[in-house]
């Protein structure tokens, strides 16, 4: 195993294992509040919260506010690529709380479970467990990554991309705002 593929993996792990951990931290909260999430995705104030980032988020994406990236976090400001192992940790973070409305369905039926057991312990080593499950595939791509370099190259097609997803996020964002509205 060479010099890169080993800073891959290291890296695929360390963003794999920040992003387990924020799932680990919901179900230990929801062991030791013994109470759903559900009373607190159903608030009109998450609601709201998660509309403005998809919103800041989605306008980022178009490229209509600058948001900088520490230049620590991007490996020395030297590539637009995270390349440092704090950088991936956050990243890793920053996902597991981007991606826990994706996997609402199953999340909500392990933090129910979670929350029956009353068990914090429990509950950090079941959402642990899930979302390094849910990651699994990330990890065989981190450590095959030479297959990346058979990927299409980006060129203006990926900016089309971009914009068509920024325009979806905008979407889910007044999703979320009428949502809010609904509920007040």
């Amino acid at each position: 195993m060479g010099r890169s593929t080993r800073r891959g993996v290291a890296l695929t792990l360390t963003y794999v294992f920040g992003l387990s951990l924020v799932y680990a931290l919901l179900g230990l909260l929801a062991g030791l509040t013994r109470t759903l999430f559900g009373t607190v995705s159903a608030s009109p104030w998450a609601a709201i919260l998660t509309g403005n980032l998809l919103l800041l988020f989605g306008l980022w994406m178009l490229d209509a506010i600058p948001i900088r990236i520490p230049a620590a976090l991007l490996g020395g400001g030297r590539t637009q690529s995270v390349t440092s192992l704090g950088g991936a940790f956050v990243m890793g973070c920053a996902s597991g709380l981007v991606a826990a409305p994706c996997s609402a369905p199953v999340l909500a039926a392990v933090l129910t479970w979670v929350a029956v057991t009353k068990s914090a312990v429990l509950g950090f080593v079941y959402l642990f467990v899930f979302s390094v499950g849910m990651c699994a595939l990330l990890v065989v791509v981190g450590i095959f990554g030479a297959t990346v370099a058979r990927l299409p190259r980006s060129g203006m097609w990926m900016v089309w991309v971009k914009r068509v997803l920024a325009l979806v996020m905008l979407g889910a964002a007044e999703y979320y705002f009428v949502h809010a509205g609904m509920t007040m």
